[in-house]
């Protein structure tokens, strides 16, 4: 009976190995889908000229939205102009 029961104890022992190195190869997997899908991003400066066309656009559209988002991030990111802007300005 002694046995029976260090046998049984044993594999539990391996099956609780098996579900550790499942773990770790579940999170090393997840991990590597994750670099996989990463995009790299950037930050880029647009010239007048297509600012200028883009915030010009039908409001609404996806060149709008852009010229919006460009504009604010600008203000955002400038201690000067966000002084320098009157209080009563709404974006859009």
């Amino acid at each position: 009976m002694v046995a029976v029961v260090a046998g049984a104890n044993r594999d539990n022992l391996t099956c609780q190995g098996r579900s550790r190195s499942f773990r770790a190869m579940n999170k090393l997997l997840i991990l590597a889908a994750a670099l996989a899908f990463t995009g790299i991003a950037h930050a880029g400066y647009i010239d007048g000229n297509d600012l200028y066309d883009r915030c010009s656009a039908e409001r609404g559209s996806t060149k709008y939205a852009y010229c919006l988002g460009y504009v604010t991030g600008i203000v955002d990111g400038s201690e000067v102009a966000s002084k320098c802007i009157p209080q009563d300005i709404q974006l859009g």
